[in-house]
């Protein structure tokens, strides 16, 4: 075989081109003085023209191809016989066409796989990339030649990939950045129609790209397929496969997807319709979250968001959870990067009384045997496969932004959409529901899903959004979408109660949630409420001073009097009504309805955490877990509705029904003569671990008639 050298002199003395000096005329343009330099190592031989002209064009003219600048590669072989090391990867200049081949950017690689970009400018170029590189693909004017030819064309990572292929005489091309540089509508549209062969790299990134260009084509291309280079060698991507020894049929399949699209119509009247199946439920039915679908609990930092993840976990693994699981204990799977499990999840979890044989903690294992995290959405047959065997119930993600995967704008919704649809439809063939935990940005709105941190997607796709908040008079929980059933449902106040957990080299020290009850508060109302009095202490001083104008008006008259007085009252002190109604929960005060047309009446709530505060006993009072009857209603606003809910139903799932039940004769324990439920556990610092009541005593909630 001849040596690169002798080849390239070949080729300029057949163009009429005389070597001198390691100079000559350069054939890729009209040359009168040599400005072509020839250089020669033991890699091959490097050619530079000081006019501008590219190494390509150059090579082009001479009818060669790249690979005839380089020392000959042996011959490829099934079982990497003759294999030989790759060229370093070493300074190059990959040029970027418009489809009619007028260049218009560079790919300048530096030793060390480092790049940057350029962009011409008239007859030169200035550094830093442009919009339209973001979207060309490499060697495009191939690209489009072979599409039309029906010849299949390879979708590499990168444009070193690409030079490789073009070597062996395959037509191939990439998005500029590969993995990390996104795959664009415009990309797609230059391959529609071809045969198409994705080269996926054996790495996490390479095979999320590998998704993301199969899943663009699908339906576009008229076929694609997805390989990867045969492993065994050092090496993931198709220029460590070639110079392994192998060739491009050797490229191992991962999966052939038919893309050829058919329409289908099904009538309406062949659809058996059904009710929504929903995993928690109010006591009168009405749905909170429903079973098969994303929901989304979101707050800022330390309002118990995660906490409510590890009660909701809780009652589905005993079956207490009001609702379709309602009786059968059943698994859940949590998946979790922010807190340690042995520190933090268990204990929440023992001090929630959940049955921890339950809960599982769902980890990816690499390629490589090391631990990883759950990637949306490669990894959702993984998580698929896991539910169905398991009978999963609930998937808790917190939080869930951390499961896209890396490699995803989170702030692009078609991005991020690319990760959440998928699973939504995950969720919808097992019936399980996925529980992603959310964080709010920092804007000082009060609309919960416009506070969801980065793309609107996180709200979009979730069938149900529950929002927390906190503020000095207690933490509220507020449903502020339900898509699939009433989005007017009372918002619910709780509680982190500190709790020891024994373990056997001490205790940890966690906390437990608990509802408490309906809340004449919402989550917007708190958020308004931080919004207006922060940095204001004149406002904040105004609503105390109401705060306590309106306990001592109380007192002074009983602990009871009618909305109308109070409001008159009021007013003579310069208290304006909407101050009033604004602090009300705060003084511990709750609001009833006469009857119709009659007003409301505002009493001192003996059961308010304002009273457990200022009471000499101190602990948890106002308990969640008894079926209160008692109806609290909207403040005194013309038209507003009554509502109740059962606080007990929300938290220890059993119904009227069930706490009336006797005591079952086969318990160990003492029946709890709150809530009826058997001690099947030690209690939890003396308290009922269902209702968080010590076993006999009475719940402060009592029927009104």
């Amino acid at each position: 075989m001849s040596a690169p050298i002798d080849r390239v002199r070949a080729a300029l003395e057949d163009h009429g081109f005389i070597v001198n000096n390691g100079r000559a005329q350069c054939p890729g343009h009209d040359d009168r003085t040599p400005s072509l330099s020839i250089t020669e190592d033991d890699r091959g031989v490097g050619l530079k023209c000081h006019a501008g002209c590219e190494t390509g064009d150059v090579v082009g003219a001479l009818g060669l191809r790249m690979a005839d600048l380089f020392a000959d590669p042996a011959p490829p072989s099934r079982n990497g016989d003759g294999a030989h090391r790759a060229p370093p990867a070493g300074s190059a200049e990959y040029v970027y066409q418009r489809a009619d081949g007028t260049e218009f950017a560079k790919v300048v690689r530096r030793a060390g796989k480092k790049f940057h970009q350029v962009h011409r400018v008239g007859e030169h170029y200035e550094f830093g990339g442009c919009p339209e590189l973001n979207t060309t693909l490499y060697r495009l004017p191939e690209v489009l030649a072979a599409a039309a030819d029906g010849r299949q064309i390879l979708v590499v990572e990168g444009e070193r990939d690409v030079e490789t292929a073009r070597e062996y005489g395959v037509t191939a091309t990439c998005s500029v950045g590969g993995s990390s540089g996104g795959w664009k509508a415009e990309h797609t549209a230059a391959l529609v129609g071809a045969d198409v062969l994705v080269v996926r790299d054996r790495d996490d990134p390479g095979r999320a790209h590998a998704e993301r260009v199969r899943a663009a084509l699908s339906g576009r291309a008229r076929s694609v397929r997805v390989v990867e280079p045969v492993p065994g060698h050092k090496g993931a991507d198709l220029t460590d496969h070639v110079h392994a020894g192998y060739g491009v049929e050797d490229l191992a399949d991962v999966e052939t997807v038919a893309t050829g699209r058919q329409s289908r119509i099904t009538w309406a009247s062949q659809i058996e319709p059904e009710p929504v199946v929903w995993a928690w439920t109010t006591e009168d039915g009405h749905g909170r979250v429903p079973a098969g679908s994303q929901v989304i609990a979101a707050g800022r930092e330390g309002t118990g968001k995660s906490s409510f993840a590890i009660w909701m976990a809780a009652q589905i693994s005993r079956g207490t959870l009001p609702g379709a699981f309602h009786g059968t204990p059943r698994r859940v799977l949590y998946v979790t990067v922010e807190d340690s499990w042995k520190h933090t999840i268990v204990p929440r979890l023992i001090a929630a009384g959940a049955d921890l044989s339950m809960i599982g903690r769902f980890d990816v294992i690499t390629e490589s045997g090391a631990d990883g995290a759950l990637s949306l959405p490669h990894d959702n047959d993984l998580l698929e496969s896991e539910i169905i065997r398991h009978e999963v119930a609930a998937t808790m993600v917190d939080p869930l932004m951390s499961a896209v995967a890396q490699k995803i704008d989170t702030h692009r919704e078609r991005e991020v959409r690319t990760a959440l649809d998928p699973l939504t439809a995950l969720a919808d063939r097992t019936g399980a529901v996925i529980l992603g935990i959310a964080h709010f940005n920092k804007s000082s709105g009060t609309d919960v899903s416009n506070l969801i941190t980065a793309s609107g997607a996180f709200k979009n796709v979730a069938r149900a959004v529950l929002g927390f908040a906190r503020d000095d008079d207690g933490r509220v929980m507020t449903q502020t979408k339900n898509s699939l059933g009433r989005d007017d449902l009372p918002s619910l106040s709780y509680t982190l109660t500190p709790v020891d957990i024994p373990t056997p080299k001490g205790t940890a020290a966690t906390a437990r949630f608990d509802f408490t009850g309906p809340s004449s508060r919402s989550v917007e109302d708190l958020l308004r409420d931080a919004k207006e009095t922060s940095g204001d202490p004149d406002e904040r001083a105004e609503r105390d001073h109401a705060v306590d104008w309106l306990n001592k008006y109380l007192n002074d008259k009983g602990g009871t009097a009618p909305f109308q007085d109070i409001r008159e009252a009021a007013q003579k002190v310069d208290i304006p009504e909407r101050t009033l109604q604004r602090v009300r929960h705060r003084a511990g005060v709750r609001s009833r309805r006469r009857g119709f047309q009659q007003g409301a009446i505002w009493s001192i709530d003996s059961d308010h955490p304002r009273r457990a505060r200022e009471s000499p006993q101190g602990g948890m009072t106002g308990g969640i877990g008894s079926d209160q009857g008692e109806r609290t209603g909207a403040d005194d606003e013309p038209g507003a509705d009554d509502w109740s809910v059962s606080a007990g139903h929300a938290q220890s799932g059993h119904s009227r029904r069930s706490m009336d039940s006797p005591q079952d004769p086969g318990a160990d324990r003492p029946c709890c003569s709150r809530c009826r439920h058997p001690s099947d556990h030690p209690l939890i610092n003396g308290r009922c671990r269902s209702c968080a009541y010590p076993p006999g005593t009475d719940s402060p909630y009592r029927e009104e008639n």
